[in-house]
């Protein structure tokens, strides 16, 4: 996991990142059993930020890469501090898209994590 996040923070550094080409999404999900709201913002060339909250309201910043088609490595914040990654795959229905994978938090604990939206027609 700790190379996986040092590649995807060199990654995110090394992205020029086009304001211009850029759009969001908003999500829900549950990280473990806590659900939460997200919104994302996808930038040309793979870079990804935002923040998540759960119902009690806490809030953490997301930065990531959609590093490849379908693939999507988002590290968590606290503050200044790095508190997790999360490795998603996407999938998709008739009518939702779905990202699904596992958090791992950087005490050690992990926990199924899985945001949607629906899908734009």
């Amino acid at each position: 996991i700790a190379k996986q996040v040092q590649t995807a923070e060199t990654e995110l550094r090394e992205a020029t990142v086009n304001v211009a080409n850029s759009y969001s999404e908003d999500y829900t999900g549950r990280a473990g059993n806590l659900p939460f709201t997200m919104t994302l913002k996808w930038y040309q060339g793979g870079p990804v930020e935002g923040s998540y909250t759960y119902k009690d309201g806490r809030k953490y910043a997301l930065q990531g890469m959609n590093y490849a088609t379908g693939r999507l490595r988002l590290t968590e914040f606290s503050g200044d501090m790095r508190t997790a990654t999360v490795e998603l795959t996407k999938s998709q229905t008739s009518d939702k898209v779905v990202w699904s994978g596992i958090m791992h938090n950087t005490d050690g604990r992990q926990f199924p994590f899985q945001m949607e939206r629906p899908l734009t027609k």
